[in-house]
C-alpha cells in the first residue's frame, strides 16, 4: 500500500511461510504498482501507461539480472494475467505503450 506522506509498505515474506521471502519479481511488481499510485489514484490508461514505462525502465537498469529482457516479458505477462488486462483493451494498450498518457496542461 502507499501512504499520502510518500511511504510505500510492501510485504516481503510469504504469508504461508514467514521463513520464506517472496520472489524478487513479485516484490518489484508490487513496489512499482504502488509507486504509480502516487501519480494516478485509479487504474486508468494513464496509470497503466506509466506502470508499463516503469517496468521497462526498472528492467533495463537492473545490473544484477542476467536476462533483463526476459524479466520484463515475465513481469508484463504476470501483470497482464493478474489484472486481466487482456479483457480491458484500452488499459492493455496503454500498458504495452501503444497509448501514451496525456500530459497535464
Amino acid at each position: 500500500s502507499h501512504e499520502e506522506d510518500g511511504r510505500v509498505s510492501i510485504t516481503l515474506r510469504d504469508t504461508t511461510s514467514e521463513a520464506r521471502l517472496l520472489p524478487f519479481d513479485e516484490v518489484l511488481v508490487t513496489m512499482l504498482h504502488e509507486l504509480v499510485h502516487f501519480e494516478h489514484h485509479g487504474h486508468s490508461h494513464e496509470f497503466y501507461s506509466l506502470y508499463g514505462a516503469l517496468i521497462k525502465e526498472a528492467c533495463a537498469t537492473l545490473s544484477d539480472v542476467e536476462d533483463r529482457q526476459q524479466l520484463e516479458v515475465s513481469l508484463r505477462e504476470r501483470i497482464e494475467n493478474d489484472e486481466q488486462l487482456w479483457s480491458k483493451r484500452m488499459l492493455w494498450r496503454a500498458f504495452r505503450g501503444h497509448i501514451q498518457a496525456r500530459k497535464a496542461e
